[in-house]
C-alpha cells in the first residue's frame, strides 16, 4: 500500500455553467416564527458526516496505529450509519425498533431513548448541549437530554419517512428537511422558520456560518445550489453543472464543496458565481460523496478506482493511495474505462491529516497524512454502512448486518497527537 503519486492539480474553471441568478419560487419565511438564537461555543454538535457543515471533519487525533478494540452485536440490522457525539455517546438505531441504542465509547451500554413509534431511516443528531434529535416513523421530532429522558417533541405534519436527515446547527438547534418542507428548530422544539421549497432538495442540507451572524442553509435542487438565511426565502446561488446527490461539504472560508458527475467542485456562496474543478488534471474522478475538508484547506475525496486523494490547498496532490487491494485483471486488452468501484461510506479527516475510511469490502484503517496506510483489518463485517469518531485515537464502523465495531489506537502504540 506504499507508493505515493505526486502531481500538480490546476483549479480549472467547469465548463458549460449557467451564471444568471433568477429568485426560487418558494414559500417565503414568517417573520413571526423567527427566534433569535445564540452560536454554540466549540462547534459541538455532530451529525451523519460529523458537524452541522457536514465537513466529514473530526476535531480529535484518528489513531495512528488502529485495531479493532470492541464488536457489539445489536437485535437486528442497522438501516443507517451511527452517529457519535462530542462526549463519545454512539447512537444507532435498528431497523424496526422504536428506539435509539446508545453505547459509551468502549461499547458499553449507556441506555436507549424510546420514541413512542418505529424510529424512522434517517440518522438521529446531536445537539451542541448534548441533545439527542431523533426522527419517529410518525412524523414527530423527538427532543431527549443527555438522561435519555423525551424532554420535547414537536410533529411536522407529514410523515418521517420523508426526511432526509436531520442536520444540526451552530446555534444549538436542528434542521429537518421532510419531503418539500424544511424547518429549523431550536434546542426546546420552537420552529426558528419554515420554508417550502418548489420540490425536495436532492440531498441532505448542510448549514455555514454566515459572516455577519447567523447561519446560512444551503442545497442542491434542479443541479443547482440554493441557500437561505431566516427570516429570508431561498434564493438561487448558481449553477452546478450537474446534480450533487451526495450533498455538499462546507469548508471555513464559506465555500461550498460537491461531487458532480465526478467532478469536485469548489463554489463560493454568491449569487453568480463560477465553480471551480478541484481534481480537472489529477486523472481522478470523484464517487458520489463531497469531500471531506481539512482545518488547513485541504481536501480528501475517493475515486471511483477506489483509491483516495488528498489535495494541498494550493492543489497539489499530496498523495494518492488505493484503499482496496488491486484487483485481480484477466489477461486480455485493457478495459476502455477505468473500473468503478462501490461508493462506501464517507471517509473522515483530521486536524493532522489522518483519514479514516472503510470499504464496502470490510476493510477499515487510517490513512496518514504522508500516504501510509495502516489497517484495522481487511474486514471488520459484511455491509459497513458509516463510521464516526467517538474520541482521541477511536471511532465505530456501524455493520448493515448489525453489528457496532470500536477502532481504536493499538495496545503500546503511541498516542495520537490533535
Amino acid at each position: 500500500m506504499k507508493g505515493l503519486h505526486r502531481s500538480t492539480v490546476g483549479l480549472a474553471a467547469a465548463g458549460g455553467l449557467l451564471l444568471a441568478a433568477t429568485s426560487l419560487q418558494a414559500q417565503a419565511l414568517d417573520p413571526s416564527q423567527v427566534h433569535r438564537a445564540s452560536a454554540a461555543p466549540g462547534g459541538e454538535a455532530r451529525g451523519a458526516r460529523g458537524d452541522g457543515a457536514r465537513s466529514g471533519r473530526t476535531t480529535e487525533a484518528l489513531p495512528a496505529s488502529p485495531q479493532v478494540a470492541w464488536r457489539k452485536s445489536l437485535s437486528g440490522p442497522l438501516e443507517v450509519p451511527p452517529v457519535a457525539a462530542r462526549d463519545g455517546r454512539v447512537a444507532v438505531i435498528v431497523a424496526g425498533s422504536s428506539e435509539v441504542q446508545l453505547f459509551g465509547p468502549a461499547g458499553d451500554d449507556r441506555g436507549s431513548v424510546a420514541l413512542g413509534a418505529p424510529v424512522a431511516s434517517t440518522s438521529p443528531a446531536f445537539l451542541a448541549d448534548g441533545t439527542l434529535v431523533a426522527l419517529a416513523a410518525d412524523g414527530h421530532v423527538v427532543f431527549a437530554g443527555v438522561d435519555r429522558r423525551v424532554r420535547h417533541r414537536h410533529a411536522l405534519g407529514n410523515r418521517g419517512g420523508e426526511v432526509l436527515a436531520l442536520t444540526p446547527t451552530p446555534s444549538g438547534g436542528v434542521i429537518v428537511v421532510a419531503g418539500r418542507v424544511v424547518v429549523e428548530l431550536s434546542a426546546d422544539a420552537r420552529v426558528l422558520s419554515r420554508v417550502q421549497l418548489e420540490e425536495p432538495p436532492s440531498a441532505p442540507v448542510a448549514v455555514a456560518r454566515a459572516a455577519s451572524g447567523g447561519h446560512d442553509v444551503l442545497f442542491g435542487m434542479r443541479a443547482e445550489l440554493h441557500a437561505f438565511r431566516a427570516p429570508f426565502g431561498p434564493r438561487r446561488v448558481t449553477a452546478l453543472g450537474g446534480h450533487a446527490p451526495g450533498g455538499l461539504s462546507i469548508a471555513d472560508d464559506g465555500a461550498a464543496w460537491a461531487a458532480v458527475g465526478g467532478a469536485v467542485l469548489r463554489i463560493e456562496r454568491r449569487v453568480g458565481a463560477v465553480p471551480w474543478r478541484a481534481n480537472a488534471t489529477s486523472g481522478v474522478a470523484a464517487t458520489l460523496h463531497p469531500p471531506a475538508i481539512g482545518i488547513d484547506g485541504s481536501i480528501a475525496f475517493v475515486g471511483i478506482d477506489g483509491s483516495l486523494v488528498v489535495l494541498e490547498p494550493s492543489g497539489d496532490v499530496r498523495h494518492r493511495v488505493a484503499l482496496d487491494r488491486a484487483p485481480v485483471v484477466a489477461p486480455g486488452p485493457a478495459p476502455a474505462r477505468p473500473v468503478t468501484v462501490e461508493d462506501g461510506p464517507p471517509i473522515f479527516l483530521d486536524a493532522s491529516g489522518r483519514v479514516a475510511f472503510v470499504r464496502p469490502s470490510g476493510r477499515v484503517g487510517v490513512v496518514a497524512a504522508d500516504g501510509r496506510v495502516a489497517l484495522a483489518s481487511e474486514r471488520v463485517c459484511v455491509g459497513p454502512n458509516g463510521l464516526a469518531p467517538t474520541g482521541p485515537g477511536a471511532f465505530v464502523v456501524g455493520c448493515s448486518e448489525g453489528v457496532l465495531i470500536g477502532i481504536a489506537e493499538a495496545d503500546g502504540a503511541s498516542p495520537p497527537e490533535d
